[in-house]
């Protein structure tokens, strides 16, 4: 049942693997790096003033992760799909910068 649902061309599949990349993306970080005893706490580490150099590094690959997807979606003509993945892609790095700069 889920892998017929991925092979479906739908724009809200995108939007939900668009977000959950990222995710897996950071969570594979923290299983390599270990600047924390849990997931939570690797989050709350990279996103404190001391550490932005980590938060810029973690959120640079969950939006190469995602751009990845993006690819492989146009190459495969899952366009829908890809238009998910991309308006999710695209918030995600403003609001990256947001809170950058903010």
């Amino acid at each position: 049942m889920a892998i017929n649902a991925l092979k479906k061309d739908k724009l809200i599949l995108g939007i939900v693997v668009g977000i959950l990349v990222p995710i897996l993306a950071l969570y594979v970080q923290y299983l390599i790096k270990d600047y924390a005893d849990s997931f939570v706490g690797y989050l709350k580490v990279i996103t404190q003033k001391p550490y932005l150099n980590l938060f810029s590094a973690a959120t640079s690959l969950s939006l190469i992760a995602n751009g990845l997807l993006f690819g492989i979606l146009i190459q495969v003509k899952k366009y829908e799909t890809a238009r998910g993945v991309f308006i999710i892609t695209v918030l995600y790095g403003v609001g990256v910068l947001v809170f950058k700069f903010v």
